[in-house]
């Protein structure tokens, strides 16, 4: 994978977040757990990312995913 592939990933998961953040204006039920499951999606991703690329930056991801 590519630069280009993991931004994608990160964009993906930074705007669900979002809108999950914006529906609980909403009063959507379980919106903690739905971010809680996006992080632990998120985490996994790291490791494979990770073993895929030794220079992939883990602290980069999460903020582009907005989870740091």
């Amino acid at each position: 994978m590519s630069k280009k592939d993991y931004i994608k990933f990160a964009k993906m998961i930074n705007e669900r977040i979002q809108e999950l953040y914006s529906d609980q204006n909403n009063d959507v039920p379980n919106i903690p757990s739905h971010i809680s499951e996006l992080q632990t999606i998120s985490l996994r991703m790291l490791d494979i990312f990770s073993s895929d690329n030794p220079n992939f930056d883990r602290e980069r991801f999460l903020e582009a995913c907005g989870l740091s």
